[in-house]
């Protein structure tokens, strides 16, 4: 192995000028493509040195996979340039861009990672040769060394001489690439070492550089030789298709989905299903009854047939194929043998996808064949002998792949035509000679690998033999450790599901073994998953099961056994039921309390409930409760109620989604210790204007993995004290979420933890509006708080107050440690307090009224004129990986920066959607519901009034723009009033907000399965 040669590219001026590369760019630009994808600094570079046989080093550029983790396997894909790029300085096979296939590898990164190699070539004189591809494959070999390369995933593209050289290596080095995509090339021969490698071909009919005769060839050639050919032959287009070629929207998941040594596989397929195997065994007939299956994007447009293609245009022309019957599922009947009938080819037609070059039209083809013995066939089979490594038919190996030699002999008066292999793992290939033949990289599984290699003669008589490879993990006696944290759910009166965390072993883990039983010591083996989870079907309804799960590794030892866990089929399927009133919201939950293991759906009709008490307590797990449609309200108000939460939850993932909460006294959602991974979406927490209640709308202890989202919380404000927070999560509560919503004129909108005692672990607060325009007649504290919180996170919010308290955003007391707050807007202070530690990043403490939309409906949008005069707020932010979207779902950054505040600024459309839907709110106002304006008695509960006193907290600040105290500020105009009937001092917006709110934003950034138009 040669000295590898890698180091981070340290030149970045070294481009050459080049006329046709500026050519190219031009070019690029007229399809509509960006020529910027990767510049040199974004590679690292390498050279491979040459051996005595090799007359030049061949360097190379590496671009590694976006977010690179050691632990994971990636695909390579390989691109050989075209004669433009030749040269030694390391650069030129940069300057293009591939011609549009660095643009195709950059727009999938994230979905598709991988490494791209892009080697140079010397000189244009001898191109591509076996020398400098013979590198190329040493380099591949090299860097999976040092890097986590997945080698059953190594692919191979180029245009032009690229085209010609991704041919030529696939012919030298067949069995190291998973696909292949020549465009714009030529030159193929050996096509038998082709044949089990799928190719994918690109090429414009009036290619005035490289004849399109040569791809023609080249396809035509590997068909005949029983290799799968997808071609695009487009008919216009010239030289540069490539652009065309790169961005076709099918191409890069294409080659994605191809493995060494596997069957063609994606959404582009032409498929013999009979009949199977690729080979007729007898006996002779003088007609075939053939059937088959296509699939192709956008449609297949037709099947043509043919018995012993013609060479030089297999599949190419098809003007002389007959037509088969049907498209997606086709057949062809009484199919005519003759005695030259030895190959049957089938040929798929459909679209080019030239959508980004309107004129290239041409179409797609893709072939399927299978082998069939002539009429006056000998029928005398050959020979075939596997020599090494062993000719008894059995063989224990320690290697993760084998290679095989052999030789084969043909019957009189005939000739060997190809040697090709299957294994009972799903892999198959063909080996490179005839009568002497070899095979290399055959990938075995631990344990027995059955591997036939077959013979074929110019008859298409077959004969085989094969060889049991038994893959063993030599001197491994340590067993994985026991599956942990198995858990199991019952999906179905008939199906439970099981999940667990994944085993670990000195070598590696190669499958669990799943034991189910009715008695705890009965427990029998029923089954294998390759990884951690297994759905166990054609159980008894309302039963009782107990499972558990082991480990086993390659060498077959296995682990300890995992838990017991048990649980108790439906007794009937996922349920959804309708309600109307009140008792029927009450006996629906008590319904799905009946039957925890039933999921239920329970689907309000629109219309106000008046609820004067508590609703039961939900204790079903997987229990959902939603509105029936998304074009009116469902009011539960609560004015009636004194004492007790609305609705109080104590069961894992139950679901609240587009529920409007109206005059809850006490808690509108109550969540109770141990209950988990919840969701409260799209509702609406509202309250009339006097007095307020003081209690919060959403209140969790000692729950986990709560998400609250896209709700919208107005006036919950205390009478006479501080309020409580509108969403409060405390008392060993963690990693929750509270992100996209909106808070207008409540005292403060989200805490986690109370105190110096009720803590709260992880979490995240973050793409919140809140804002709070009540200048008089106010109790405000912080907006949002950390006490006793550990590890949370608080990214990009906007808040913006008018009232007297001094801080927007407070960490307090000694058990708030690792707080990260960043990217904040607001126009009071970040403060640390009592001893909270935590982390600071480019928080913005000094923002103005005029810079938002409108703060007297919560509408925070940044405006164009105040990024103008505060470009401190413009791609001024900390990248936060776990922050990739704003408030509505625009993606962070849109510029070159995160925005700091929950708004990603993108233009005027933010803002004129809100003002627009702002400005037609009052037409709407005029049909609020009676819920919406009635009066509620006050309840002054105020557990823990903030203060704002200057105690030291430690504080570690990466940067900050801005971190000066700000006093309470007016913003002057009419933006700070309330309009529509709502006042300050605490009053609610009323209906005209959430009719505005949800028109101007809510609708924007949901999911489509959720519609939040729930306010009319």
């Amino acid at each position: 192995m040669q000295k590898l040669q890698i180091q981070l590219q340290p030149r970045i001026n070294l481009v050459l000028p080049r006329i046709v590369a500026i050519g190219f760019t031009l070019i690029l630009s007229l399809f509509g493509v960006s020529a910027k994808a990767f510049g040199p600094s974004d590679f690292l570079y390498g050279k491979e040195l040459k051996t005595g046989t090799e007359p030049y080093d061949l360097p190379y550029r590496l671009l590694l996979p976006e977010n690179y983790k050691s632990a994971n396997a990636y695909p390579v894909i390989l691109f050989l340039h075209g004669s433009y790029e030749v040269g030694t300085d390391n650069e030129a096979q940069l300057t293009t861009n591939g011609i549009g296939a660095f643009g195709m590898i950059d727009a999938n990164r994230t979905s598709s990672p991988c490494f791209l190699l892009v080697p140079q070539a010397n000189n244009g004189t001898d191109g591509w040769n076996a020398n400098n591809l013979g590198q190329v494959v040493r380099a591949i070999r090299d860097l999976a060394t040092k890097y986590s390369i997945d080698l059953n995933r190594v692919y191979v593209t180029g245009p032009s001489m690229g085209g010609y050289g991704t041919w030529k290596i696939l012919a030298l080095h067949p069995f190291v690439f998973a696909a292949a995509v020549p465009v714009s090339g030529g030159g193929a021969s050996n096509f038998e070492r082709l044949a089990s490698v799928p190719i994918w071909c690109f090429h414009a009919k009036n290619d005035g550089a490289v004849n399109v005769s040569g791809s023609d060839s080249a396809v035509s050639g590997t068909r005949i030789a029983g290799g799968r050919v997808v071609y695009t032959r487009y008919d216009s287009g010239d030289h540069m298709i490539a652009f065309t070629a790169y961005a076709n929207p099918y191409l890069m998941a294409w080659m994605m989905a191809q493995r060494r040594n596997q069957p063609m596989a994606g959404p582009i397929l032409a498929s013999i299903t009979n009949p199977a195997g690729g080979f007729v065994t007898g006996p002779i007939t003088t007609t075939r009854n053939v059937a088959g299956t296509a699939a192709m994007p956008g449609g297949v447009t037709k099947v043509n047939w043919t018995f012993t293609p013609a060479t030089g245009q297999a599949g190419i022309d098809t003007s002389t194929y007959a037509l088969a019957t049907g498209t997606n599922t086709w057949s062809v009947s009484g199919a005519t043998v003759t005695s030259s009938a030895i190959q049957f080819m089938a040929v798929v037609t459909g679209s080019s996808w030239g959508d980004n070059n309107p004129g290239a039209g041409g179409v797609t083809t893709v072939n399927d064949s299978f082998w069939n013995i002539p009429l006056g066939a000998n029928l005398t089979a050959p020979t075939v002998v596997i020599k090494t490594p062993t000719t008894t038919g059995a063989v224990s190996v320690a290697d993760a792949t084998i290679a095989l030699t052999g030789s084969a002999a043909p019957g009189t008066g005939k000739t060997v035509k190809a040697i090709t292999w299957s294994n009972d793992r799903g892999g198959r290939g063909i080996a490179l000679g005839t009568t002497s033949w070899n095979v290399d990289g055959i990938d075995l599984a631990p344990g027995h690998n059955i591997i036939t290699v077959t013979a074929r003669d110019s008859a298409s008589i077959i004969a085989s033999t094969t060889i049991d490879a038994l893959y063993v993990l030599t001197g491994d006696i340590a067993a994985p450790t026991a599956p942990s944290n198995l858990s199991v759910t019952a999906t179905s009166p008939t199906t439970t599901s099981l999940t667990w965390t994944a085993s670990i072993d000195n070598i590696g883990v190669t499958g669990y073994k799943i034991y189910r039983g009715l008695v705890i010591n009965a427990l029998t083996h029923i089954g294998t998953a390759t990884t951690n989870s297994y759905s166990d079907t054609g159980l008894t309804k309302s039963t009782e099961y107990r499972y558990y799960v082991s480990a086993v590794d390659a060498a077959g030892n296995e682990s300890a056994k995992s838990m017991v866990v048990q649980v108790t089929t439906q007794g009937s399927g996922p349920t959804t039921v309708g309600v109307v009133s009140v008792s029927g919201l009450i006996t629906a939950i008590n319904n799905a309390n009946a039957s925890p293991s039933a999921t239920t759906t329970i689907m309000l009709s629109p219309g106000t409930y008046t609820v004067n008490s508590p609703l039961p307590t939900i204790t079903a797990k997987d229990t959902v409760i939603s509105a029936s449609s998304t074009g009116s309200a469902v009011v539960l108000n609560a004015a009636g109620m004194s004492t007790g939460a609305v609705l109080t939850v104590n069961a894992d993932n139950v679901v609240i989604d587009r529920i409007r909460f109206d005059n809850a006294r006490n808690h509108a959602i109550a969540i109770e210790p141990s209950s988990h991974n919840g969701l409260i979406e799209n509702c609406s927490f509202t309250t009339s204007t006097a007095p307020a209640p003081a209690l919060s709308q959403i209140y969790g202890s000692g729950c986990s993995g709560w998400t609250v989202t896209g709700n919208i919380f107005t006036g919950m404000a205390g009478a006479t004290l501080t309020g409580e927070p509108a969403v409060r999560f405390f008392a060993g509560a963690s990693s929750t979420t509270v992100t996209n919503n909106f808070f207008l004129n409540c005292d403060r909108a989200v805490q986690f933890g109370v105190g110096s005692a009720s803590t709260h672990t992880g979490g995240q607060i973050q793409n919140n509006f809140i804002a709070d325009n009540r200048a008089t007649g106010s109790h405000p504290g912080p907006a949002i708080s950390l006490e006793s919180a550990t590890g949370a996170r608080v990214d990009n919010n906007t808040v913006y107050s008018v009232g007297s308290y001094a801080n927007a955003i407070e960490y307090r007391y000694a058990g708030t440690t690792g707080a990260l707050i960043r990217n904040n807007l607001a126009n009071k202070t970040v403060a640390a307090l009592d001893g909270a530690t935590g982390t600071t990043a480019s928080n913005l403490t000094t923002a103005q009224a005029a810079w938002f939309v409108n703060t007297a409906s919560c509408d925070l949008h940044l405006t164009a004129t105040a990024l103008a005069a505060a470009n401190n707020v413009l791609n001024a932010g900390t990248t936060i990986a776990q922050v990739t979207d704003d408030i509505e779902g625009d993606p962070r950054p849109t510029g070159s920066a995160y925005e700091i505040g929950a708004d990603e600024y993108v233009g005027s459309s933010s803002s004129s959607s809100s003002s627009s839907s702002s400005s037609s709110s009052s037409s709407s106002s005029s049909s609020s519901s009676s819920s919406s304006s009635s009066s509620s008695s006050s309840s002054s509960s105020s557990s823990s009034s903030s203060s704002s006193s200057s105690s030291s907290g430690s504080s570690t600040t990466s940067s900050s723009s801005s971190s000066s105290s700000s006093s309470s500020s007016s913003s002057g105009g009419t933006s700070n009033t309330p309009t529509n009937g709502s006042s300050g001092g605490g009053g609610a917006a009323g209906r005209w907000f959430c009719t505005a709110l949800v028109a101007a934003a809510l609708l924007r950034f949901r999911k489509p399965d959720r519609s939040c138009a729930i306010y009319s």
